[in-house]
């Protein structure tokens, strides 16, 4: 049984802070499918319950104490991150759920690829772009150039 946490189609933003709570991208969610069917089929497990969710690979302290470490962490990992955090409101969580994967690596063999660091730096090439995202919505592509 996959635990999937949330990933409905929503405002593209809105996703963006989702993933720092609770939310996952639908690509992880589909890579979880397909791994564990894959796992099944080869029967490397006879019951399985895990949870589909994103890995942001924080420290715990920032994990703990988000709405105050957080800004600078993203910017040390994306150049311009708490400029875009300011700009587009978004809304930070005191702290970041984070669930314990490594049942779902090991068994099937499957890590989420997709984080909040990931959707900041979307954000940062579609602001370069001048691409208006307080219209667009999730799933959507970045446009290629």
């Amino acid at each position: 049984m996959l635990r999937y946490h949330e990933f409905i189609p929503r405002p593209y933003l809105e996703f963006g802070s989702s993933l720092l709570r609770n939310g996952v991208d639908r690509r992880d969610v589909a890579s979880a499918t397909v791994a564990s069917i894959q796992a099944a089929l080869d029967r490397r497990f006879e019951l399985l319950i895990t949870i589909v969710h994103t890995n942001h690979g924080m420290p715990a302290e920032v994990v703990n104490d988000f709405r105050i470490k957080g800004p600078t962490w993203c910017e040390s990992q994306v150049e311009g991150a708490q400029a875009l955090i300011a700009k587009y409101a978004i809304t930070l969580p005191e702290q970041v759920e984070q669930h314990d994967l490594s049942e779902a690596e090991s068994v099937l063999g499957w890590k989420p690829q997709i984080g909040f660091l990931d959707f900041l730096r979307d954000l940062k090439l579609r602001d370069e772009r001048g691409i208006d995202v307080k219209e667009l919505f999730i799933p959507s592509e970045l446009p290629e150039v």
